[in-house]
């Protein structure tokens, strides 16, 4: 991962360090955007968030902090007890969003995590990221290829082309640019927002 490889070869970086991680702690947290492949088939949501971070809280800890992600992700704690085959592609984007924000990391990176998803079930997930953004004081890294959810959710874009980063600066500089795969990218959303 691009990201991870750039905290961890920073020395300086406050971060990460260059001691053996521990999983547990590590300060960043990734959300994917196939949800479903992120949970276990055969174990409840409640089983599948329980094991990721029971060793970060106290028992008391634990659930009060459930109850208020839960509250934060627009999730039912009856929801806790269901199978991944039972919820919508939705609600396990917001389950497994529940599940890295409740480790604590320091970076929360979304990567096409509104991509599969119908339009106002984006505009849900969107909402609920700016959210905790603001709210667990949380930086979030946003990977689209959507110009209109970057643009909502965004401060700033990174535009990359073969790995090469071409542009990194505010959302109100991107119409200014003059590299030509800057221009494609906002030519193809202009020609997608008209179909």
């Amino acid at each position: 991962m691009i990201v991870e490889r750039y905290w961890c070869s920073t020395k300086k970086n406050p971060l990460l360090s260059h001691k053996k991680r521990d999983f547990k702690t590590f300060p960043i947290q990734i959300i994917f955007q196939n949800a479903k492949a992120s949970f276990h088939p055969k174990k409840t949501m409640r089983q599948s968030i329980l094991s990721s971070i029971k060793y970060l809280y106290t028992p008391i800890e634990l659930e009060q902090a459930l109850i208020e992600t839960l509250d934060i992700c627009a999730l039912d704690e009856s929801l806790l007890d269901r199978l991944p085959n039972d919820l919508s592609g939705g609600q396990l984007q917001r389950f497994a969003i529940c599940r890295a924000v409740l480790m604590n990391p320091k970076i929360l990176i979304a990567d096409e995590i509104t991509s599969a998803l119908d339009i106002p079930v984006q505009l849900n997930i969107m909402k609920i990221l700016k959210k905790i953004a603001l709210t667990k004081k949380m930086t979030i890294l946003f990977i689209s290829h959507d110009l209109n959810c970057i643009q909502y959710i965004s401060d700033n874009l990174c535009i990359l082309d073969k790995g090469q980063l071409i542009f990194n600066d505010s959302l109100f500089k991107l119409k200014y640019s003059k590299e030509k795969i800057v221009l494609e990218f906002i030519s193809v959303n202009q020609i997608l927002n008209t179909l």
